[in-house]
């Protein structure tokens, strides 16, 4: 016996990641995703079912430099059968820049794209809650050895949301830092 639906819920999630080499330095790489939440008894407007699919294709170019560069297109679309108004469509274009050398990993990952809620297409903004809207993004990773046997850890990530409804419009920062001391 639980208290509330949100503590009896199945989750799954999958991905087939492929990956065609043309040369030593070029590859056409794939990504396909699909996750799902299932609750036992839902309740509509906030615990209630939905599924995911994502797909990504990029042309990646390896250097001799030890960095990489892709770019290509990337596409997500969500349903819920019992609340329509979350159902929406998304594609975007990335870039993704990855260096790698003496222990340190750097990778830069900036986006653009549009996201398309079903509802707001019909009939304007989904039941109030959700405009359509560009959106801007940059996701960063580092892991660089300082001195010794300190090294910094770093996740960034930055977006900005500009909606059909300019009262919706939205921009959001994430960062998080470790400094981790250990042997090499």
């Amino acid at each position: 016996i639980v208290t509330t639906t949100r503590d009896n819920y199945w989750e799954e999630g999958v991905s087939l990641d492929g990956d065609w080499r043309a040369s030593d330095r070029w590859a056409v790489k794939t990504r396909l995703e699909g996750e799902a939440l299932q609750y036992d008894v839902e309740e509509p407007d906030v615990y209630f079912d939905y599924r995911v699919a994502r797909a990504r294709l990029a042309i990646r170019y390896e250097s001799d430099a030890h960095w990489t560069l892709a770019v290509g297109p990337r596409g997500e679309r969500l349903t819920a059968p019992l609340n329509p108004d979350e159902a929406y469509r998304e594609i975007a274009g990335a870039v993704e820049l990855e260096a790698l050398g003496r222990r340190a990993l750097w990778s830069v990952s900036p986006a653009v794209g549009w996201r398309d809620y079903d509802a707001a297409a019909e009939g304007g903004i989904a039941s109030g809650l959700h405009s359509s809207y560009a959106f801007y993004e940059l996701d960063a990773f580092v892991d660089q050895p300082l001195v010794d046997y300190l090294r910094l850890r770093g996740i960034v990530g930055l977006r900005y949301e500009s909606h059909t409804d300019p009262s919706q419009n939205a921009g959001s920062i994430y960062v998080s830092m470790q400094m981790l001391w250990g042997a090499h």
